[in-house]
């Protein structure tokens, strides 16, 4: 699987309609959302803001704003399951300039912006991780602290509490409790 990099951005003007692209990675859909929130923010005289967001196990979601049906999203998605991402969010913002471009004018708009966003945003290979919990008392913490697993969160209380993430299915704590897959 394949995620951005780093945040990316597009603008480009397109018969005095200006199409601002944000290719951003997300984790889950309430970061995906708060994005979209402060975009919209941002941006209150935008004509229309058209995205799309995939985010591992399951979540896709589309909206095309009130553009022509396969105009915005569409094209979006079609970027993203082409290059292979996933938890990544790719939006534009359009401001409408006055001159009505099209079914073939909006889509390629659209695609542009969003190349260009994605383009700046580069492109990395994910690892699937597994999550654990391990509990262990103090003098055991270096067996941890020493490893190749990434300690996730870390809570001091009568014993040392883990969220640990491995490349490797089995690691070396008879108490550790799978919770699930990661992709880093």
């Amino acid at each position: 699987m394949r995620t951005v990099n780093k945040n990316g951005e597009s603008n480009i003007n397109i018969e005095r309609s200006k199409f601002l692209g944000y290719c951003i990675k997300v984790s889950s859909e309430a970061e995906a959302e708060k994005f979209l929130s402060d975009l919209k923010r941002k941006n209150p005289q935008a004509r229309h803001i058209v995205y799309v967001y995939k985010i591992e196990p399951n979540i896709l979601k589309k909206y095309n704003s009130t553009e022509p049906s396969g105009t915005g999203a569409p094209p979006i998605l079609g970027l993203i399951e082409s290059k292979g991402f996933t938890n990544v969010l790719v939006a534009v913002v359009r401001y409408f300039g006055g001159v009505l471009l099209g079914t073939g004018g909006l889509v390629r708009a659209y695609t542009e912006a969003s190349e260009l966003a994605i383009a700046d945003a580069g492109e990395k290979e994910l690892t699937k991780y597994y999550k654990f919990e391990v509990s262990l008392p103090y003098n055991r913490v270096s067996e941890v602290e020493n490893s190749d697993m990434i300690v996730l969160e870390r809570n001091y209380k009568e014993n040392v509490c883990y969220v640990l993430a491995s490349v490797n299915k089995d690691i070396p704590f008879e108490n550790a409790k799978f919770i699930g897959e990661l992709w880093l």
